[in-house]
């Protein structure tokens, strides 16, 4: 449990379903290990009641999970319910190989299923530009006044009485504070 919140970088809830459970009790003494483990995960309500086989029994939760809101990443290494998983578009298949978690690539069903999406897309903007052929109208503008961050502070003429020509010379703030400090 620790090493899937890890893997998957979130708070992961393990679960499994009645109809496991019951098939791993069915097995006896073979497979007890497997069942202590599996009773100490949730279990995620199934609509039939045991009459099903355990792989049957996730195939259709993964199926109700791609339709529905809650998600699940089926962890299994059954070749056969892999293979069923696949056929079932946005359905993420965990492995543990080599004490390691796997991900598997991404099946040809979600594949198909994105580029189907993208079709449906590019034919609602189709449709769209139909009915709407003038496209985004244009927003109003608002009158702008002037901005209150730009406003520059006026400098100061001052006649220079030092220049026998009379010329005017341009003195800013800092440089008259500079000025009356070097007359004191």
């Amino acid at each position: 449990m620790e090493q899937m919140s890890k893997y998957l970088g979130e708070e992961t809830h393990i679960h499994t379903t009645k109809c496991v459970v019951d098939e791993l009790e069915k097995f006896g003494p073979l497979l007890y290990g497997a069942l202590v483990i599996c009773k100490q995960f949730e279990v995620a309500p199934c609509p039939h009641n045991g009459g099903r086989s355990a792989a049957e029994c996730i195939a259709h939760m993964a199926r109700r999970s791609s339709k529905g809101k809650t998600k699940f990443f089926i962890a299994t290494q059954d070749e056969e319910l892999t293979e069923k998983l696949r056929t079932i578009p946005g359905t993420p298949i965990l492995y543990i190989k080599y004490n390691a978690i796997l991900l598997d690539k991404v099946s040809k069903a979600s594949e198909d299923n994105v580029q189907n999406g993208q079709a449906e897309i590019e034919q609602l903007r189709k449709i769209k530009e139909e009915l709407l052929p003038e496209g985004p109208q244009k927003k109003r503008k608002r009158k702008k006044g002037a901005n209150p961050l730009s406003c520059k502070k006026k400098k100061v003429v001052v006649k220079d009485l030092q220049q026998s020509s009379g010329a005017r010379t341009v003195i800013g703030k800092r440089r008259r504070a500079k000025k009356k400090s070097e007359d004191v």
